[in-house]
């Protein structure tokens, strides 16, 4: 279960909108650095229109937690490159949960570093 949440979130990264589209909660909360700031699911959906997804992204320190049946967390160190633009270096947080046998993300969160 954990192993497909780590493929989920680098898919989330590197894929574009049909991926968000299938695994984004409609209740999902994003969390970024200004001057982006907070995002429903849909702005996510929307800011994600025809924007260059990031080349390549490392996850490092990577931990995992099922806290109840149905939910699970996941935090990391992330480095992230576009093919235009400095690297992106941040932790990051997300919350997933199953539904109708699928995991789904509610929740994300970044903190540059």
């Amino acid at each position: 279960m954990i192993d497909d949440l780590w493929t989920t979130e680098e898919s989330l990264w590197l894929d574009g909108l049909e991926t968000y589209r299938q695994r984004l909660h409609p209740d999902c909360v994003m969390v970024f650095p200004s001057p982006t700031g907070i995002l429903s699911a849909e702005r996510v959906l929307a800011s994600l229109d025809g924007v260059p997804r990031w080349k390549s992204v490392e996850m490092k320190q990577r931990t995992a937690k099922q806290m109840r049946p149905g939910m699970a967390l996941l935090t990391y160190e992330a480095r992230g490159e576009r093919e235009q633009g400095p690297p992106y270096h941040a932790y990051c947080s997300s919350v997933y949960c199953l539904e109708d046998d699928s995991w789904r993300i509610v929740f994300h969160q970044q903190t540059p570093v």
